[in-house]
């Protein structure tokens, strides 16, 4: 199979992002352990949480 065999199955390939326009968030919760990460600005994900897990989800951030 050739690249561009795998273009005319899958699709152009998506651009990839520079570092500085990743998604980011006040507040991540790790799919791993459920622990909600809660920062005072807006930063990437946290990854690896202390569980070793690296997915996260973004969530509103609680106000204490």
């Amino acid at each position: 199979m050739t690249e561009q065999d795998v273009i005319d199955l899958l699709g152009e390939p998506d651009a990839v992002m520079p570092a500085g326009c990743g998604m980011t968030s006040a507040a991540w919760l790790c799919s791993t352990c459920k622990r909600l990460h809660e920062f005072d600005t807006q930063v990437r994900p946290p990854a690896p949480c202390e569980c070793g897990g690296i997915a996260f989800e973004t969530r509103p951030r609680t106000l204490h």
